[in-house]
Parts: structure tokens; C-alpha cells; sequence
């Protein structure tokens, strides 16, 4: 099927939200902002991590649904996703390696982190990935197979058992395994839970054909979600922003963290889409969001080489701009290997497809 521009576009924007939210506190940390208002910018940035996973669950419905009712579930295993797996794979050990040049602390357990025997400063999203495409098969085909209600209860479930395992049997000294599954700061269990709300999204959209329906209950949903979330973070927490800034509900991700930024991703989900739809997005900004879509893995291993501008900064002499400038540059140069790949890899499509016989 032909992709749809505006979820690449969603796609893009996820991996530009999971990179800001790496760098915004270079900019408290040298004097540019002040610390109110990073954590204001914080805060609103931690839409990222929820961001990425719901549409990770929209996307991959929409990409194989079709699939996924034509092959069984064992021959789709085998001819979609080892390639995928294996490159994620890759790509995680890339990212170990690359922050083990920065952090010394990373470079002195860098045998155990690539063995996953303890986990990284840094990518770890990369291995809920990894283990979320290997179950969202199998989710997809229960989606396809009961109702709603009865997939939106086991859910439920599912995390509700999860939060509580890791609220209350798993810490920071637990075996990896279960602070994988149940805690840390991408858990299994409780982002799954988030992935899955994203393929029920799909399937709805595939549901109806009128964008003026989707909208009509995508909305309401989203409002009501934001509302019941932020409400209810600031009925527990006392310093609301400050809290969410520094992520305190995240490990494992609460029930009312998940409701305010699932709300707010269906929030920009609908925006970003009518905006596109309607052509009111600039241009050049549309075609970056939606190269960078298309190559979610590759940008998300080239944004952690954007480091190198401030240790170089470092080493020469302590210059704002000159850290500013080199950042600028490395961003810059890798859009632009992203998109001479995208270029190269869309061409070698159209060779394909005009090579099969009519």
C-alpha cells in the first residue's frame, strides 16, 4: 500500500522529540535558559518516549495488518521481522559503543553492557523495541481475533500486573531481566501496554472511511485522556511540572503518565495530520519529518554522534558558539547522509517494482 505522508511525518517527529529531550539541558546547563523554564520545556518533552511508542503500535498495524491476514504468523516471523531484529540489534550495540567515547563510566563496563548484562547510558529504547517487535504479531492477531472491549480488559490487566511488580518486587539492584520487564526506564510490560492503545488506533482507522469520524472519536478520546492524566498528576505530585520534568513517574511509567502524554500524542497526531492533509505545513519542513520517518533507526543512531560537538568544544576551549556551531553542522550533515540514503533506498524500489512482470 502507498505510505501515508502524515504518519511518516508523526514518525519524524517522535525521533525529533527523543532527541531534544537528550540535548535541552545543555542549554540550562550554559547559562542559556533558566532552570523554571527548562522544566517547563522538560516536561512538555517528555511526550517523546510515548510519542514514539504509540506510533510505533499505529505504524505497525498499518504496515502489516494485510500481511499478517494472508501468511500465517510463523512464515511472517520468518520473512519480515529477522532482518529488523537483527538490525536493531546492531544498531543498540552501535549506540553502546559510541557513548562508551563520552562516558568513561560506560567504557569501563562496556563488555557487560554489550552483553546485556547490565544496561546502557543511553538506547536502551532500541531493546523495548527489539522485544516489541517480536510480540506485536502475536498482539496484532489477537486484536484481529476478539473484541475490543475484551482486548482493551486484558491489556489492562496486563499492566496493571506489570506496575505492580515493578513498584513493588524489582529496584535498581533487581536481575536485569525483571528490571527489563517490570521497571526501568523503558520496562516491557508497561510500554507494550502503550504500543498496543496505538494498534487499537489503527485498527480503527482502517475501521472508517470518513477522516471527519476519526476525528469526531480520536478527539474526545485525547481530551478526555489529557485531562484524566494532568488532573491526576496534579492531585499526587505537588510540583507537577517539576516532577514530570525529571521524569519521576516514568520508572515504571504510571497509569496517569501514560494517560497525559497518550493524550497529548493523539493530540499532535491529529494536528500533524491535518496539517499535512491540508497542505498548511511548511513545505521543507513536511519533507524532513517525513525522511526522517521513513529512517526512524538510522536518525536515532546518527543523533548520538551530535555529542561529538561538545567534547571537541571541551578540548579546544570552553566557547558556546563554537559548541553551537559544530552541533548545527553534525545535525546538518546527518540529514543529509539520511536523505541521500532515503533517496537511494526509494530508488531501488522503483527499479524493483518496474523489473516485475505485469
Amino acid at each position: 500500500m502507498a505510505r501515508i505522508t502524515w504518519l511518516d511525518s508523526c514518525r519524524g517527529m517522535a525521533i525529533l522529540l527523543l532527541i531534544a529531550i537528550h540535548y535541552i539541558g545543555a542549554l540550562e546547563s550554559r547559562a542559556v535558559i533558566s532552570l523554571e523554564l527548562l522544566e517547563y520545556i522538560q516536561a512538555f518533552l517528555r511526550v517523546a518516549t510515548p510519542f514514539f511508542i504509540l506510533t510505533f503500535g499505529f505504524t505497525y498495524y498499518v504496515a502489516h495488518r494485510k500481511l499478517l491476514t494472508k501468511n500465517s504468523i510463523g512464515a511472517f516471523y520468518n520473512q519480515k521481522l529477522c532482518k529488523r531484529i537483527a538490525q536493531i540489534f546492531l544498531a543498540r550495540q552501535l549506540i553502546v559503543v559510541i557513548l562508551a567515547f563520552r562516558f568513561p563510566e560506560q567504557a569501563n563496563g562496556l563488555y557487560e553492557i554489550l552483553l546485556y548484562q547490565s544496561f546502557s547510558m543511553g538506547g536502551e529504547i532500541l531493546t523495548f523495541y527489539l522485544l516489541a517487535l517480536i510480540v506485536a504479531p502475536l498482539n496484532i492477531w489477537m486484536l484481529n481475533k476478539i473484541a475490543n472491549w475484551q482486548y482493551v480488559l486484558i491489556w489492562l490487566i496486563v499492566y496493571a500486573c506489570a506496575y505492580y511488580i515493578g513498584t513493588h518486587f524489582v529496584d535498581s539492584d533487581s536481575a536485569g531481566v525483571l528490571r527489563l520487564l517490570f521497571l526501568d526506564v523503558y520496562p516491557f510490560f508497561p510500554l507494550m501496554f502503550l504500543a498496543a492503545f496505538g494498534m487499537l488506533i489503527g485498527q480503527f482507522y482502517f475501521s472508517v472511511n470518513s477522516n471527519q469520524t476519526r476525528v469526531n472519536v480520536l478527539l474526545p478520546i485525547a481530551m478526555f485522556l489529557l485531562l484524566f492524566g494532568g488532573t491526576g498528576i496534579n492531585v499526587i505530585s505537588e510540583q507537577p511540572i517539576h516532577d514530570l520534568a525529571i521524569a519521576l513517574f516514568k520508572a515504571p511509567p504510571h497509569f496517569l503518565y501514560l494517560s497525559l502524554y497518550g493524550g497529548v500524542t493523539v493530540l499532535l497526531i491529529l494536528i500533524l495530520a491535518a496539517l499535512t492533509e491540508h497542505k498548511l505545513i511548511p513545505q521543507t519542513l513536511s519533507r524532513v519529518l517525513a525522511v526522517v520517518g521513513r529512517n526512524t533507526l538510522i536518525a536515532y543512531v546518527a543523533h548520538y554522534t551530535l555529542y561529538l560537538p561538545s567534547i571537541l568544544a571541551k578540548l579546544y576551549k570552553p566557547v558556546i558558539w563554537l559548541e553551537v556551531v559544530g552541533f548545527m553542522v553534525m545535525l546538518f550533515t546527518s540529514f543529509v547522509l539520511i536523505y541521500v540514503w532515503d533517496t537511494y533506498k526509494n530508488n531501488m524500489k522503483s527499479k524493483t517494482v518496474t523489473k516485475e512482470p505485469i
